[in-house]
């Protein structure tokens, strides 16, 4: 019998504790997200709980003590879900002046990039088309994060193919490129339950754990929508409530958060903005 669970993870900590719960509805799962073990007071303050518990369940490495065999909790590594393939464009902006964090946390590299280099608001609208988004590369990151995924199950010993084709038959599975659904999330945990005990009966249990973060929801683009046939449209949630029901209103509300934030080549950057995109960003916008 399996007494207690420690899992570390990301965001994803709390909807793969509960899924785990609900698996073994008689076993103390305690979830740690892995930034509580990012100081040495943090670390000395878990470690206890960890090494009283029968399992160790991570997707981001096992701080503190190396594994000593037959002692301590073993050890299961899995991998936490990033995956670009429905929001391409979606991005980070990075402030490198040292000034305060830009905000929002999520930006369209479109939008950021033509404000960053004085385009107007409906030039960067008409960089939202099919054409635009083969020369950034966007269709083609699907099957560059496929992969990518797929490396991180082989090297955590978990059945990829078990993992993707579940999740793909429910359609977009991610509400962000960092935050899945529930759909995801529960699959992982059967498939932890499964490596625990041996029991792939694990995997037809039903499972209704609280989608805890949906809260920001960035949209599937038409264009890559149809490009991949799926549902899609423009509009924007952000903390639960719709903020941009547009791409024009959208475009419009960057604009005005990154005029007031002062935002500049000079103290701004966006991150993985590669030479390639670079490239044609400018080789449109200079036709």
């Amino acid at each position: 019998m399996v007494s207690s669970i420690v899992l570390t993870s990301n965001c994803q900590t709390a909807g793969v504790a509960s899924a785990l719960k609900q698996l073994f509805p008689d076993t103390t799962v305690y979830g740690i997200h892995i930034r509580e073990f990012a100081t040495q007071r943090g670390l000395d303050a878990r470690l206890p709980v960890v090494a009283e518990a029968d399992y160790w369940i991570s997707s981001e490495g096992f701080p503190g003590p190396k594994e000593e065999p037959g002692r301590g909790p073993k050890r299961i590594a899995f991998p936490s879900i990033a995956f670009h393939g429905f929001h391409p464009d979606l991005t980070y902006l990075l402030r490198t002046d040292g000034g305060p964090t830009i905000t929002p946390n999520y930006h369209s590299r479109i939008v950021a990039w033509g404000y960053l280099h004085g385009l107007s608001e409906q030039a960067v609208r008409g960089l939202f088309n099919r054409a635009m988004f083969a020369k950034l590369g966007y269709f083609k990151i699907w099957d560059q994060n496929k992969a990518s995924i797929k490396n991180r199950f082989d090297e955590c010993g978990m059945n990829f193919n078990l993992f993707f084709g579940h999740v793909q038959r429910h359609g977009v599975f991610m509400h962000t490129i960092n935050h899945p659904k529930t759909v995801v999330l529960d699959q992982i945990a059967r498939m932890i339950a499964v490596k625990i005990t041996g029991d792939r009966s694990f995997m037809e249990r039903a499972l209704h754990t609280e989608d805890t973060l949906g809260g920001s929801t960035w949209p599937v683009y038409p264009e890559i929508g149809d490009y991949f046939a799926l549902a899609s449209e423009y509009r924007w949630i952000s903390k639960g409530a719709v903020v941009s029901d547009s791409l024009e209103h959208c475009i419009a509300r960057f604009y005005k958060l990154y005029a007031e934030q002062q935002l500049s080549p000079d103290n701004c950057a966006i991150r993985r903005l590669v030479p390639s995109i670079d490239a044609a960003f400018r080789a449109e916008v200079e036709r």
